[in-house]
């Protein structure tokens, strides 16, 4: 399975993501983007603790700009809010959109996956990492 996972700045939440995935599914090929990114940045260190508090390490991640090859390259390209969907409508055609493109949110039951760039709060934190553990969690069980 090939995975392109997206958010906005892809230092919080798609690398944190694709992380868990990565571990779960070392036979899938995963790639991270940023529908906004400035290129080369590394895992934020909110998401880096959270990784690490999971056993697991974001510490060689560098961010990447999402273009449209790459959602093309993907089999599922899961995104985070609606932020991330009008951003993804806009770069990609609406077939490709309807045949790759997933909220990842949906996965949990919830509306999205908050995105822990302005929170400082370490339990709020915790929170948010948990929702989008748990949303990964949720899609990894409809792909065995």
């Amino acid at each position: 399975m090939k995975v392109l996972v997206v958010c906005h700045g892809a230092i919080n939440r798609s690398p944190f993501v694709a992380c868990i995935i990565r571990q779960l599914r070392p036979n899938w090929e995963v790639k991270v983007a940023g529908l906004k990114a400035t290129p080369n940045r590394s895992a934020s260190r909110k998401a880096r603790e959270a990784a690490r508090a999971i056993g697991l390490s974001l510490e060689n991640h560098r961010s990447t700009l999402a273009t449209a090859d790459l959602v093309q390259w993907s089999q599922i390209t899961l995104y985070m809010d609606g932020g991330n969907e009008k951003r993804l409508r806009a770069l990609v055609t609406p077939e490709v959109f309807a045949s790759r493109c997933q909220l990842l949110a949906d996965y949990g039951s919830v509306r999205r996956v908050p995105d822990p760039n302005y929170e400082s709060d370490p339990n709020r934190l915790a929170e948010m990492f948990a929702i989008a553990e748990l949303c990964t969690t949720k899609f990894l069980e409809k792909y065995p």
